[in-house]
């Protein structure tokens, strides 16, 4: 939330943003060329000529702050149709949150629950592949088709 509301509401260039972002530990594992493509959908032309954030910090920094809606896994536990929890790997000695936030709700609700190996917060940028691959094998294994 902090780094969320310190964040810079202009950027140079979204090239720029994408240089900073792949200086970040957080950001490391993402697939090449990842970055600039995060950074020209999270930007937006201004009329400065500079490159502002679409969502703005305010609002992110809002919606990191209220999204630990504790009653949320009470919820999960009724629901009464397929679901898979595709997560973070929480056994890295990096793991955040959402990793480690996952498995416990996979424990405390018997959720159906994939890890996707080697991952952190953004596992669909680092490892989109398997991330895909686990959604189709879960669908695949329910008989749920996506329909095209």
């Amino acid at each position: 939330m902090a780094r969320a509301s310190a964040r810079p509401v202009a950027y140079r260039t979204p090239e720029g943003f994408a240089a900073q972002l792949k200086q970040r530990r957080a950001f490391a594992r993402w697939v090449a060329g990842e970055h600039l493509l995060f950074a020209r959908e999270t930007l937006r032309p201004l009329p400065t000529g500079e490159w502002g954030l679409r969502c703005p910090r305010d609002l992110e920094a809002f919606i990191f702050k209220t999204n630990n809606d504790p009653t949320l896994w009470g919820k999960l536990k009724r629901l009464r149709m397929p679901t898979i929890v595709i997560a973070a790997d929480p056994d890295l000695p990096d793991a955040g949150a959402p990793g480690l936030i996952c498995r416990a709700l996979h424990q405390d609700t018997g959720i159906i629950y994939t890890i996707i190996r080697d991952t952190t917060h953004f596992l669909q940028v680092e490892q989109p592949s398997a991330c895909r691959d686990a959604l189709m094998a879960f669908l695949q294994s329910t008989d749920v088709t996506p329909a095209h």
